[in-house]
Order: structure tokens, then sequence, then C-alpha cells
């Protein structure tokens, strides 16, 4: 009863939820708070930390999960362009940003194919692709996804052992 309580308090569900979806959705809710990055919060309504200092890919995935966060996939060319518009005040034109999306020798899947992290196929056809790529994933090494700022509002895909700053985003569960 107390959970329920808490629960409806916090606006996380309705009277009639069920017990155990309560208990879930107020465990998720409260893995949200507080977070100590200083979050961006762009028109699309979802919340975002644009790293100062650069790490490889892998670095970065590590640095959002220990924040709760996960490394930002922007799957719409409107939320790329958000993304673009926010990286170009908060650094120089030649910066690249990693994301959460890797080619499938880099995660051990298939060859040839990207992914996103919540596992969604990103095609290698897709209209998020700066013009020629992806174009590292057959150079058997293990590739991972980018924007950069010179890119036309694009992704990228390059080695995931490369240095470049990263975007982190809370997961919609917060929201």
């Amino acid at each position: 009863m107390r959970i329920l309580l808490v629960a409806l308090f916090l606006g996380i569900v309705s009277a009639d939820a069920d017990t155990n979806l309560i208990v879930s959705q107020l465990a998720k809710k409260l893995q949200c708070e507080p977070n100590p990055l200083n979050l961006t919060t762009l028109a699309n309504g979802k919340k975002y930390f644009f790293s100062a200092f650069e790490v490889d890919w892998y670095e970065a995935r590590r640095f959002c999960e220990s924040n709760k966060m996960q490394l930002a996939a922007p799957k719409t060319v409107e939320e790329l362009a958000l993304f673009f518009e926010e990286t170009k005040k908060v650094t120089s034109p030649e910066a690249s940003w990693w994301v959460w999306a890797m080619a499938a020798s880099a995660g051990g899947r298939e060859s040839g194919e990207f992914w996103w992290g919540d596992g969604e196929v990103l095609a290698q056809n897709s209209a998020l692709w700066s013009g020629g790529d992806p174009n590292d994933a057959k150079k058997g090494k293990n590739v991972c996804v980018y924007v950069n700022n010179q890119a036309n509002e694009k992704l990228r895909d390059y080695s995931c052992a490369e240095i470049q700053r990263f975007i982190c985003q809370l997961p919609e569960y917060c929201y």
C-alpha cells in the first residue's frame, strides 16, 4: 500500500495500476534522481549531457552508464539536426561526438550491419548516414558511430578506439 501511495504521489501511475507495474516504474523513476551532470533539454523534450572531454567509444559508454544514462541514439533526421545545433554552440566546428550505435563486428553480431543500443538495426542505406558512410565496417576493425559538425547533420562511422567527445541521453522513463 505504501508503494502505491508513493507512486501516486510522484505521478508515476494511476490508482488502478497493477502492483508489479507500480514497483517496476517506481524503481526506474528512483534511478533517475538526482543526476549530478549538467543536462541540456533540447526541443524534443529529451535531456542530454554533451561532454567537454574526449574518450574512446567504450569509455564514453561506461561514463554514460555510470551516470544512469546511455549514449544518445539520434534515430531521426530531426533529432540529428537538434544535436548539430547544440554541438555547434558548445565546441569547435571540427569536433566529433560518439553516439549509441555500432557495427555488428564491434558488438559480436553478424558482420556488415550497424545497430542501435536498443538492438534496432541501423541500415547501411539509411538517410541518416553521411555520403560515403558507412565505410569503415569492412576494414575488419571495431567500428562505432559518431556525429561530426562538418558532416551535414548526418552520421559517420570510425574506429571505436578513436578519442572523441560524446553525448549521453537520460532514459525516456526519467521524464
